[in-house]
């Protein structure tokens, strides 16, 4: 009942990482991994069944029972759990890089869809206000103070908002239905985004050197040099021991026990390609985790540069330049009520008003894209 309450509500972006976090089909795979990999653990450290033989015939002895039993002595099954081992803190890193992938992900569709809304409420309002001065052109032409060229400009102005208004609707609907796609659940209402303060570039980069995917690539070195040791261990002798118990028939019934123990020798080969193919695995983990350090201290300095420049626009648009966007039109509309201001100007003020809204929302969208660009970079939330 909870959650239908939580749906049902107005979602915010909190609330959409959580259901994300568990309904999103691309987190849940990557956490499957990790219940693979354990259960790869759980085979690492199992024993070989042993091996029971027997055969009867005439000749002595008549009866021979055998019980063969491989017995990892001399470290293989240990090198072997360690390797899976390994295997886990893989799988375990990889579904933290795709839960930070996941989050910044819903941020963008979140603030994208967020953003189409509210740019179709303002295509309404635009609407509805180039309606209204269509209707007071009409009736300024029907009292003979206005000319019909001016009823054709505010009809024609009115039926471009119309179809506007019906393309950001579109937009909505669309941006909508991506969100309700990553959260694989459907979306009433959704809350504006929040604006974290961002850290100092120097706090970021410090971050990003603890990113999840560089996490996950020295988990992948080190698994790499253990399943080198891994290797190694296999070319140890892996003793098979036998017990064979014999019956004899002549001259009269007797019984015998026998030992044994084989095992390979390491003549033709030490395994040494194996080998060398983990290491340079390890090698190119390492040469990787250098490579994404790198790209990352890059992606943090441009998106902290990008989320600055977009507040500052949306603080300029959404702020004081708006306001005074609105006093024009409502300035422009009464001086053309009586008669002082032209038509021009007046759709020239209901233009700058629409721009200067829709302005500050591609701005306020700018920086939530910035903002899920950071939250990549760090591998964490902001």
């Amino acid at each position: 009942m909870l959650f239908g309450l939580l749906v049902a509500a107005t979602l915010s972006l909190g609330d959409a990482r959580a259901l994300a976090d568990r309904r999103n089909g691309v987190l849940l795979a990557a956490q499957a991994g990790i219940d693979v990999a354990r259960a790869g653990l759980d085979a690492a450290g199992q024993l070989t069944n042993p091996t029971l033989s027997a055969s009867y015939g005439k000749d002595e002895p008549k009866l021979t029972v055998g019980l063969d039993v491989r017995a990892p002595l001399f470290g293989q099954r240990g090198a072997a759990i360690t390797s899976a081992e390994a295997q886990v803190q893989v799988a375990e890193a990889d579904a933290v890089v795709e839960r930070a992938r996941l989050h910044a992900a819903v941020r963008r569709t979140y603030s994208a869809s967020w953003a189409a809304s509210e740019q179709a409420q303002v295509a309404a309002d635009a609407a509805r206000i180039a309606s209204e001065l269509a209707d007071l052109a009409a009736q300024k032409f029907r009292t003979g103070s206005a000319a019909q060229i001016e009823v054709e400009q505010s009809s024609l102005a009115s039926r471009r908002a119309a179809q506007d208004k019906l393309d950001r609707d579109a937009e909505a609907i669309a941006a909508r239905r991506e969100l309700e796609a990553a959260l694989a659940t459907p979306v009433e209402g959704l809350q504006p985004p929040p604006r974290p303060a961002v850290p100092p570039e120097e706090e970021l980069l410090r971050r990003a050197r603890s990113h999840p995917q560089l996490q996950t690539l020295r988990f992948q070195e080190k698994a790499a040099l253990a399943r080198a040791d891994e290797e190694r261990t296999a070319i140890r002798p892996l003793p098979t021991l036998s017990m064979i118990a014999q019956r004899y028939e002549d001259p009269t019934v007797s019984f015998g026990l026998r030992a044994g123990i084989a095992f390979d020798l390491p003549l033709l080969s030490w395994n040494r390609g194996r080998v060398h193919e983990q290491e340079q695995a390890a090698h190119r983990a390492e040469l990787q985790a250098q490579a994404t350090l790198q790209r990352l201290t890059g992606q943090v300095g441009a998106a902290r540069a990008r989320w600055e420049a977009a507040s500052a626009r949306a603080g300029f648009y959404g702020g004081a330049f708006l306001d005074s966007a609105r006093r024009v039109l409502g300035m422009a509309r009464a001086g053309y009520r009586i008669g002082r201001t032209s038509l021009i100007a007046v759709l020239q003020a209901q233009n700058d008003l629409a721009a200067a809204n829709s302005r500050a929302l591609d701005a306020a969208l700018e920086a939530q894209k910035a903002l899920a660009d950071l939250e990549e970079a760090i591998g964490a939330d902001l």
